[in-house]
This record gives structure tokens, C-alpha cells and sequence, in this order.
């Protein structure tokens, strides 16, 4: 789906700010899926996960892996390989359709996907 929001948008630094929130605190502002890679390792390395997406800065998303500004995407090491989470913006109430404005929490559902890379 084509965004229309560049990186200075006040639009994009909105959906950066809920994306941040989102990573701090998946089931506040969402649902967090984590794959069956990861939860098979057990509760710490989930937890690992969640709390080094968490972490993330700002600062540390760059273009390639964020071309958009809104912070919804990024690798990471956990347990000795490469891991990453996305953020996906759908539609509050339809979890099939995409969200019309990611930018607005009451017409969006945030869902974030933490896996592998070997597992995408």
C-alpha cells in the first residue's frame, strides 16, 4: 500500500510516535504476534524480544530500514541470530483490511510481528 507521508510530515511523526508507544507496550496499543521460532525457545527469549524492541531509539532506524520515518520495522540480534519486527496498521474492527489512516488510533488496529529472519 503507497503512503503518502514523507519523513518530516506531521502525519508520519504522528504514526512514529504511536509506533513507538506500540513497541514499548504491544498489547496496550495493539496485538503482538511472535512466531513459533521464538516462542518455542521459551518466556525469556520472548521477553528478550519484546524488551529490545522496547529499547529501540529513535535514532537508530535508519532510511534503509525505515524508509517512510515511522519507525515500524527493524532487525535485531536475539539468541546468537538475526530477528526483526514490523508493525502493521489495519483496520479497527477488520483485521483484513488496511487502516485508511494509520495516523488516527481510533480508525487503526496496530499489529506487530516479531520473528526470525530465517522465519519471513
Amino acid at each position: 500500500m503507497p503512503r503518502k507521508a514523507t519523513p518530516k510530515s506531521k502525519r508520519t511523526q504522528q504514526i512514529a510516535k504511536l509506533n513507538d508507544q506500540m513497541r514499548k507496550n504491544p498489547h496496550a496499543y495493539g496485538q503482538a504476534l511472535i512466531s513459533a521460532g521464538i516462542t518455542v525457545r521459551g518466556q525469556v527469549v520472548v521477553q528478550e524480544a519484546l524488551a529490545k524492541i522496547a529499547a529501540m531509539k529513535p535514532s537508530e532506524f535508519k532510511k534503509g530500514n525505515d524508509p517512510y520515518g515511522e519507525r515500524d520495522f527493524h532487525t535485531f540480534s536475539l539468541d546468537d541470530e538475526l530477528a526483526y519486527f514490523k508493525i502493521d496498521y489495519y483496520a479497527k474492527g477488520d483485521l483484513r483490511a488496511p487502516s485508511e489512516d494509520p495516523s488516527d488510533p481510533a480508525k487503526t488496529t496496530r499489529i506487530m510481528t516479531v520473528a526470525f529472519m530465517d522465519e519471513y
